[in-house]
């Protein structure tokens, strides 16, 4: 995606509140949470221990040009979603984000993901990778739009599931 273009709206759903991930308190267990809920079972799923690890990692590191965003959104003091993204030199990627399903449709991730991206470029990022998973998306074409997408490609992931083990 092309950052040097025009910034992405910056609107939070009404009671909306954007702040930085506290890793030493609560917001790791709803965040998990949140991760768990957003997620069907499978690679991209993480364990409590393996999903706090990763938030730590987002602490960041501006001095070395390698930077870590980790934002979550509040409404009503409840942590309803969260986004983290990398920057390195002049390229970001946002590498996770999540919606509480209870919350999707309500400009969420949007805001989420216009925060993110707003971040990149203060670090400096001129291009920045994002990985969707479009079969969720509810507006797709128009997302893309307003992400300035210059390019896509699939990827498709399969989970080898113990033998007897009936998930869908």
């Amino acid at each position: 995606m092309d950052l040097t273009r025009s910034a992405l709206p910056d609107t939070l759903p009404e009671g909306g509140l954007l702040r930085q991930v506290d890793s030493s308190s609560d917001d790791v267990r709803a965040l998990h949470d949140i991760h768990t809920l957003a997620r069907t079972a499978g690679a991209r799923e993480l364990d409590y221990r393996t999903f706090h690890a990763r938030l730590d990692q987002f602490g960041g590191d501006v001095a070395g040009r390698s930077a870590g965003v980790s934002l979550l959104l509040e409404i009503a003091g409840r942590p309803v979603g969260h986004v983290l993204a990398q920057a390195w030199k002049d390229r970001g990627r946002i590498v996770d984000m999540a919606v509480a399903p209870a919350f999707r449709g309500r400009g969420v991730g949007l805001a989420l993901i216009a925060a993110a991206v707003e971040r990149l470029r203060e670090l400096g990022c001129g291009h920045a990778l994002v990985a969707l998973d479009s079969s969720r998306l509810r507006y797709q074409q128009a997302l893309y739009e307003a992400l300035a997408v210059t390019g896509e490609y699939a990827v498709t992931q399969y989970v080898r599931r113990p033998h007897g083990d009936a998930r869908a």
